[in-house]
């Protein structure tokens, strides 16, 4: 007993601490107005060329589809570069220039800004100072600004002091967000502005995650400077461990929930979930995604079975499987082969391609955005840990299956 006290007394500071640094956390936390994010569902918010710069570049360039002329571009300017605002600057995304590749640039006359965007990575070796020295020498350029845009603002270490006028960082999280909201206020309804409601969404989010990672960092020093570092391991792989069991608690209570309401469920499948597969999901091994509960929607006289599998990648999905006395059929191969090919696509018609051996895929709908089990960041997952909260939220996800199953069977080949 008095081994257990000490235990908890050598813990008891490392827990003030982090309840510490976690109230300062969700004291700056901003919340979203929207769960719903087309960006997020799409899996495009970390998608540094294709979403980011493609868009502000757009609404930077007053030739843009927005039709609002320069407006957003002097807003922009007003934010981040005032001094510039009396003059419209002509926009080119990903522009080559000399040995350079600049993200974003606008041009005038003889000046010129450069945007360098970082998401998901750091400067390159003498990236900034690269771009520098070559504006610089460059004889048709008279005057020019580099905007280092990041999630958080961070300083390149790469530049010298003495470059540093030249060299201005923003933020996505602030000067972004801030432009971005300025521009809303202008727009009325319609598309424009409901993407532009939804990237400044993405954006508070970015800056969610920005400081939850300053959280835990804060967090890691704490243990380096303390010698929590046993402790903090012991804790995580404890964590891990609840992660496995919450998990396993879903399938269970699912499968329970799938059987009440009539449907044929797999158990022999080799894609039926089991405790050493949840334990693997949660380790850098292979083979260990795609498993859940395999349905059976109909066995048909030529030998083919039609099953429904609720499964993990990293979120819960739906996807198609089809059978044949044991073996599944991949889409490339059996796609015009199979006698119901067409109750089979108009079934699927809105869900989504897939690789081998799925042959479609789509998110549950019944959830604000999907179920992700190695984050555990929706409401809804944290919820698997209340018994009655579980039981609701795998009835509600069993009656969208039912459904789905009564529609497959009502589906004309």
């Amino acid at each position: 007993m008095n081994s257990l006290k000490n235990s908890f007394n050598e813990l008891n500071p490392l827990f003030q601490q982090v309840d510490k640094i976690k109230k300062e956390y969700i004291l700056d936390l901003k919340k979203e107005s929207s769960e719903f994010n087309i960006f997020k569902l799409l899996k495009m918010q970390h998608k540094e060329v294709e979403t980011h710069n493609r868009l502000i570049g757009e609404l930077l360039d007053p030739d843009g589809t927005h039709r609002r002329g320069d407006i957003f571009q002097k807003i922009f300017l007003e934010i981040v570069l005032p001094q510039q605002i009396d003059h419209t600057w002509r926009v080119e995304i990903e522009e080559r220039f000399d040995q350079c590749k600049f993200d974003i640039s606008l041009q005038c006359e003889k000046k010129r800004i450069v945007i360098e965007s970082k998401i998901d990575s750091y400067e390159g070796f003498q990236q900034l100072k690269r771009y520098h020295d070559t504006l610089k020498e460059n004889k048709n350029i008279d005057e020019f600004y580099i905007l280092f845009l990041t999630i958080d603002g961070y300083v390149p270490k790469s530049i010298p002091h003495t470059l540093s006028s030249k060299v201005i960082s923003i933020s996505y999280i602030k000067d972004i967000a801030n432009w971005i909201l300025k521009c809303i206020h202008l727009v009325s309804e319609g598309n424009l502005k409901e993407i532009l409601l939804q990237y400044h969404d993405l954006l508070i989010n970015m800056g969610n995650q920005a400081l939850k990672k300053k959280f835990m960092n804060k967090i890691s020093d704490y243990c380096l400077k303390n010698d929590f570092v046993d402790l903090a391991l012991d804790i995580a792989e404890s964590a891990k461990e609840i992660k496995i069991e919450i998990q396993k608690r879903f399938w269970v209570e699912l499968t329970k929930s799938l059987k009440s309401e009539g449907l044929n469920v797999i158990g022999d499948s080799e894609f039926f979930y089991n405790e050493d597969k949840i334990s693997r999901y949660y380790v850098n091994q292979k083979n260990n995604k795609h498993f859940g509960i395999p349905i059976l929607l109909q066995k048909f006289d030529s030998g083919e079975e039609a099953i429904l599998l609720i499964q993990v990648d990293e979120e819960l999905y739906y996807s198609v499987l089809i059978s044949k006395r044991g073996r599944y059929l991949t889409y490339d191969k059996y796609k015009s082969k199979i006698p119901f090919e067409k109750k089979l696509n108009t079934f699927t018609h809105n869900w989504e391609s897939s690789d081998n051996p799925s042959w479609s895929w789509k998110y549950p709908s019944c959830f604000p955005t999907p179920l992700n089990f190695k984050t555990f960041d929706q409401p809804e997952i944290r919820e698997l840990t209340d018994p009655k909260k579980l039981k609701l939220l795998t009835q509600k996800l069993s009656e969208e299956i039912s459904e789905l199953a009564k529609r497959f069977k009502r589906t004309r080949n």
